[in-house]
């Protein structure tokens, strides 16, 4: 990951005045056209048409546009502010109820950019072309940010930095270099809905970036109803201590490099009802679970992967709870190498080539009444109550066994 700098006030200050360098790129204006605190027009022959709280842009714009006042409207009516690759397209800082919509933005640093501000709307936009990012938050709260449309950007679709509470919905994202949209830094309490996430990632090879990614310290946000399929390096990326997290409903499909990864440190997330399907490369992982524990991976179906689950060196006391999901025609469907106390039960494990490997410690594979469905069990059921009458014997260094297998597939 490039964000190594910490921006604060200064990345604000910067960006103000590291704007793009007037000059004709192919829009009948050309130049700078900001909007004071006090609803001025600068210049005032800008091609923005006035009315009451509404700005809207009357032509093409070789340059870009610094909104000062909070409340208004900018209405792009399907024209196109285009940059030379530096600054920021639409820039805004401090403000409130601002609404930016219907314009199509690019070739600059960040298409567009809220530093500080709150209540605000981002909608039905195009952003392409830029290096950092197509459309970017930093320390911004409760926003919306939805039905966008965002391609070619060298790093970031969408992305967040220190931003909460807001609203990412119905948004198209693809072929950005990192991520399709990336929280970093602090982004809490964010609500990701029915956003298409494609070919994202994948800038340092095809198992790099992803479709959505959470870094660093990125708790309680729902990832939910989302398509992240067809070619993201991870489908959804939850890393370095963002926990309490949900992830749920998700499409996740034919993907470079693996569908759902929890790793270093995240704790607590819920990983229920996701569709996982076929993972290319060698070694990776519909759901994948790194050092990390006290997660909940319940109903979700995972095909036709390397491995079904990994999960890694968890801590022994935050055991990670795995029921009532399906891997199906897998290489492995589940695979634990050290950690260990995993609870396993409910789960349907089918047809997969290596059903199960457990290298790790006390895993337990029933719940004391009902285990797992082995679909190369071999055992019978003389009582007919469901549940076979000798064990099913896991394989693995961890000589563990599920003492109740099911007989049937488990209906969750």
């Amino acid at each position: 990951m490039r964000k190594t700098m910490v921006y604060g006030l200064a990345f604000a200050l910067v960006a103000m005045m590291f704007l793009a360098v007037p000059m004709s790129v192919g829009g009948e204006y050309a130049g700078t056209i900001t909007i004071l605190s006090d609803g001025t027009v600068v210049p005032s022959d800008a091609p923005i048409h006035v009315k009451g709280m509404k700005y809207t842009l009357a032509d093409d714009i070789a340059g870009n546009i610094v909104i000062e006042m909070s409340g208004i409207t900018l209405d792009g009516a399907g024209h196109t502010i285009e940059g030379t690759g530096l600054g920021n397209g639409i820039f805004a800082m401090g403000l409130s109820g601002v609404t930016i919509k219907d314009t199509v933005v690019k070739n600059f640093d960040l298409g567009i950019v809220m530093v500080f501000c709150d209540s605000s709307t981002v909608k039905e936009n195009e952003v392409s072309d830029c290096f950092n990012g197509g459309i970017h938050l930093y320390g911004s709260n409760d926003n919306t940010l939805k039905d966008n449309a965002i391609w070619d950007n060298y790093w970031e679709g969408i992305w967040l930095d220190g931003s909460s509470d807001n609203l990412i919905k119905d948004n198209r994202v693809w072929n950005n270099g990192e991520a399709g949209i990336f929280l970093w830094y602090s982004c809490n309490n964010n609500l990701l809905k029915d956003n298409k996430v494609y070919e994202n990632g994948g800038l340092f090879g095809p198992n790099s970036g992803g479709g959505i990614l959470l870094f660093y310290d990125c708790n309680r946000n729902v990832i939910k109803d989302n398509d992240a399929s067809d070619k993201n390096g991870v489908g959804i990326v939850i890393s370095d201590g963002s926990s309490d997290n949900v992830v749920t409903g998700n499409t996740i499909r034919k993907n470079m490099a693996g569908g759902i990864y929890i790793r270093f440190d995240c704790h607590n997330n819920e990983i229920t009802k996701n569709t996982v399907f076929k993972c290319y490369f060698s070694g990776q992982c519909g759901l994948r679970i790194l050092f990390s524990g006290g997660n909940m991976v319940s109903q979700n179906s995972v095909a036709q992967c390397y491995r079904g689950l990994l999960v890694v060196n968890n801590p022994l006391d935050n055991p990670n709870s795995i029921t009532e999901n399906t891997f199906c025609d897998n290489y492995r469907g589940l695979h634990f190498i050290g950690g260990g106390n995993n609870v396993i039960y409910h789960c349907n494990v089918i047809r997969n080539e290596i059903q199960v490997e457990d290298n790790s410690a006390g895993n337990q594979y029933d719940d004391s009444s009902g285990g797992n469905y082995w679909s190369d069990y071999k055992g019978k059921d003389a009582d007919k109550d469901g549940i076979g009458d000798a064990p099913y014997m896991i394989f693995g260094s961890a000589g563990e066994q599920d003492d109740y297998p099911l007989m049937k597939p488990y209906n969750w």
